[in-house]
């Protein structure tokens, strides 16, 4: 074979190397990640009573310094905490998220009745304004009674808006 073909494939092999372990090191970090998150891990504990990177957290209940050390589990063992994981994850989300179908307002009434409110006062401010200027023929008037009913829907809006947001945020919140 010649000289430049060889060294083609031994490249290529490289890359694909290179690859497959990046990828094995990225799957033991997100195993890591997961097995710490669920609490399968070892406390190891500084002998020296000050910060240092290596042992990062504080044990205020011994007043001592540690690091976590997830332990180790087979292959088998893994397969069986990620599906757990995975399934424990779905639950969660069917509790926090009973009305997945996209309306936000449906878990949260006071979200839907504020956002009720600004637009009957833009409907109020919209035919209050044409009755003053009607009844009055002060188009000035008009126009301050339409710009006052906009300022206060929007403000409602934006009320509401708070609101579902916050109540979004709750419901994403870990219960304690």
């Amino acid at each position: 074979m010649q000289e430049a073909v060889e060294q083609y494939i031994r490249s290529v092999e490289e890359k694909e190397n290179a690859l497959q372990k990046k990828q094995a090191e990225e799957e033991l970090e997100q195993r890591k990640r997961i097995l710490r998150s669920l609490g399968l891990y070892e406390k190891i504990y500084s002998d020296r009573d000050q910060y240092s990177p290596e042992y990062p957290l504080f044990d205020a209940d011994r007043g001592v310094y540690y690091a976590k050390k997830t332990i180790r589990v087979t292959d088998e063992e893994w397969e069986a905490i990620r599906d757990a994981y995975e399934r424990e994850r779905a639950v969660g989300q069917r509790e926090k998220n009973p009305n997945a179908d996209g309306d936000a307002n449906r878990g949260n009434p006071i979200a839907g009745a504020l956002k009720v409110i600004a637009i009957l006062l833009y409907i109020g401010a919209a035919i209050a304004g044409i009755i003053v200027a009607a009844v009055g023929q002060m188009v000035s008037a008009m126009f301050a009674v339409w710009a006052s009913g906009f300022v206060a829907g929007t403000v409602m809006l934006g009320f509401a808006e708070i609101v579902r947001l916050l109540h979004a945020i709750d419901r994403k919140m870990p219960e304690k």
